[in-house]
């Protein structure tokens, strides 16, 4: 046997990986979710630190954007 025998070409050879826009949503609540765990938050106390982490995490992607005009994938965002 030679050793090209062991090759499988509907393998790909590497992982392209396409890089996603982030949810702002989610990730603010996944931080607020951290937060009130480690902190047991009234419910006025989690709204309200849940928009604070909503403002920073949409400036965030609002800023990652203007550096990649084109989207993280090359498309255009939606």
């Amino acid at each position: 046997m030679s050793a090209s025998a062991n090759i499988r070409y509907d393998d790909p050879q590497e992982e392209v990986q396409k890089k996603e826009v982030p949810n702002p949503e989610k990730a603010a609540q996944r931080r607020t979710d951290e937060m009130d765990k480690a902190l047991n938050l009234t419910e006025k106390q989690y709204k309200k630190i849940y928009k604070l982490f909503l403002k920073e995490e949409k400036e965030k992607v609002e800023n990652m954007m203007q550096r990649h005009p084109g989207g993280m994938d090359g498309q255009t965002p939606m």
